[in-house]
């Protein structure tokens, strides 16, 4: 195995022992020559680009994935699987993940159609979503999971804001909960480790 992994403990009230696997900016580059080739060729530059070849990215994240089955680690995924929306990267993510157990938060490129081409705003990103959601277990704009006492929470800020709804809904999960200030302290280590801040 290729990948490095390393290894963090946070004692954060947890019932049990907990393990996570953070995975985060793979950019996958998979096309298909049926896609046509002005996806075809960016595909090949981005992967020149960023990585050299294609099956590098896919190693890693194949390896990553095998780690996971391994160790029976929850997969947190911070976004960014792919570097542009393609039918062979959705396959591909749909094949992969299909007999995974992970948790999304989304990154810009879950929502682009080539970079640096997308009028990045709240508009396009819903009518994005429709599109990505099929592929992704996880609710794109907001979602909770807990795990052993641990609330894990995703909230999309991939175009560099939450809306007032995601707040509100943290807001209003909170104070359904009614958790005390020692047990919100607590959570929110958990909250800040799973969103995906973008710089």
């Amino acid at each position: 195995m290729d990948i490095r992994i390393a290894k963090t403990t946070l004692h954060i009230g947890a019932n049990k022992t907990t393990k996570l696997l953070h995975i985060t900016d793979t950019h996958l580059c998979r096309v298909y020559e049926s896609e046509g080739e002005k996806l075809v060729n960016l595909g090949k530059r981005r992967n020149e680009r960023a990585f050299g070849e294609e099956e590098i990215i896919e190693k890693y994240f194949e390896e990553a994935l095998e780690y996971a089955k391994k160790n029976d680690d929850l997969i947190v995924y911070t976004g960014d699987i792919y570097d542009f929306l393609s039918q062979s990267n959705f396959d591909y993510m749909d094949k992969a993940l299909s007999q995974m157990d992970y948790v999304y938060a989304a990154g810009n490129h879950d929502f682009c159609t080539a970079p640096g081409a997308d009028k990045e705003d709240y508009d396009f990103k819903i009518k994005q979503i429709r599109i990505v959601a099929p592929h992704v277990k996880s609710n794109l704009l907001f979602d909770s999971r807990v795990i052993n006492g641990i609330n894990l929470i995703t909230m999309d800020n991939s175009y560099y804001q939450f809306t007032s709804g995601q707040l509100d809904m943290l807001k209003t999960m909170y104070e359904h909960h009614a958790i005390s200030e020692a047990e919100y302290q607590r959570s929110s280590s958990t909250l800040i480790s799973v969103l995906r801040l973008t710089n």
